[in-house]
């Protein structure tokens, strides 16, 4: 059963309490209370914190979307990585500054799309077309045109490797 909880950091210590009771539910990790300070100090940022069985914390790290790269870069600094939320405020646009996106469009997660738990289990049996929708595609694609010549692609600023060419 899901718990809300508090999480309260100050400096390098980080206290769990119950969102309801206020009772003392544990310590967070020095490095993670680290990162959750720093986040704190130089971003706009909140927190919504629950604990599910068996006993792990998970955190939502709410802030500006002009500041993401600087969470990311913080996260980054203390090797913590954004996953996809379970659940989250559906009124907020989601955008994960760790994840791979095209310039100028950030990965949007609509709140009308389930999320990990809500998803329903992959069919087990793949749909096949049929000879005519088959038809239908091959004739599409055949006459799909792209650029004569294609444009470099630039390497991100959060790739710590250079790619070959």
């Amino acid at each position: 059963m899901r718990s809300k909880v508090v999480v309260k950091v100050q400096g390098p210590r980080g206290i769990i309490k119950d969102a309801g009771s206020k009772a003392y539910r544990g310590l967070l990790g020095t490095n993670l209370a680290r990162a959750l300070h720093n986040l704190q100090e130089r971003c706009n940022v909140t927190f919504s914190a629950e604990v599910k069985p068996p006993k792990s914390l998970f955190i939502v790290v709410y802030g500006l979307g002009s500041e993401s790269d600087t969470v990311s870069d913080i996260l980054v600094e203390h090797e913590l990585y954004l996953q996809l939320p379970d659940s989250f405020d559906s009124s907020v646009r989601y955008q994960n500054p760790q994840s791979f996106s095209l310039p100028g469009l950030r990965a949007t997660l609509d709140p009308g799309i389930p999320t990990r738990e809500q998803a329903a289990p992959c069919p087990a049996k793949t749909p096949v077309l049929d000879t005519v929708a088959k038809s239908k595609v091959a004739e599409l694609l055949d006459c799909a045109t792209g650029p004569e010549e294609f444009r470099e692609v630039q390497a991100s600023h959060r790739l710590t490797t250079e790619l070959k060419s």
